[in-house]
């Protein structure tokens, strides 16, 4: 997960393809220590979640101008309104592009040719002459909900893939974290840290152990 103030390696807009094998990506800023910084509201802790110990993100996966406006379209239509501020989007949009760019080359593929189909989908059933980023706000996302709830599966699986995946990075936002009440950093600086001690050749304590809660497989 990305912190809401760091930037991206590559700019939103940008269609740089991923490096090849061999070819370095671009180099992480985040300090290996994971230091905190300031607590913002609520006093939960920011922090660099990369750290600078090999971890390479991937680059946004590549789109066209015309499917990268279908994606933006969707992000302000999938996520809960009352949050979704302008450079929120971009970067929930960036982040679905990177996450893409995990996926084995077919479902990326798919992914991306699932966004344009919902785009054209309005013209496509013969409900509106405009595409879905063309529409009325509330018109396109009733469309998006009748879509979703579809008796004809394939277009449910569409519905879905698109959603979650747009809707996970939404998750991921600080603001989000915020109005939730979710405070990941605390934690994620435990295990950070304990991985450098381990790295250094200590071992582990059993105070380290994650607990193994009832009822759960350990």
């Amino acid at each position: 997960m990305r912190p809401m103030t760091s930037t991206l390696d590559v700019p939103v807009g940008t269609d740089e393809l991923a490096p090849t094998q061999g070819e370095p990506r671009a180099a992480m800023s985040a300090p290996m220590s994971a230091p905190m910084s300031a607590p913002f509201g609520g006093g939960v802790p920011t922090m660099e979640r990369l750290t600078n110990d090999g971890f390479q993100p991937a680059v946004p996966y590549p789109m066209g101008r015309s499917a990268r406006r279908s994606l933006a379209a969707l992000v302000v239509l999938l996520c809960p309104t009352v949050m979704v501020m302008e450079s929120m989007q971009e970067r929930i949009t960036a982040q679905v592009r990177i996450s893409m760019n995990y996926m084995p080359w077919i479902a990326a593929f798919g992914l991306r040719f699932c966004i344009e189909l919902l785009d054209w989908s309005p013209r496509l059933m013969f409900r509106s002459i405009r595409r879905l980023r063309g529409m009325a706000p509330e018109k396109a996302r009733a469309l998006l909900h009748q879509l979703s709830e579809s008796s004809f599966t394939p277009i449910r699986t569409v519905m879905y893939g698109v959603k979650g995946i747009i809707l996970n990075a939404y998750f991921d936002q600080q603001e989000v974290h915020r109005e939730l009440n979710y405070a990941p950093a605390p934690f994620m600086v435990e295990r950070i840290r304990l991985r450098q001690r381990m790295l250094a050749g200590e071992q582990p304590t059993a105070a380290d152990h994650i607990p193994v809660y009832p009822g759960v497989n350990p």
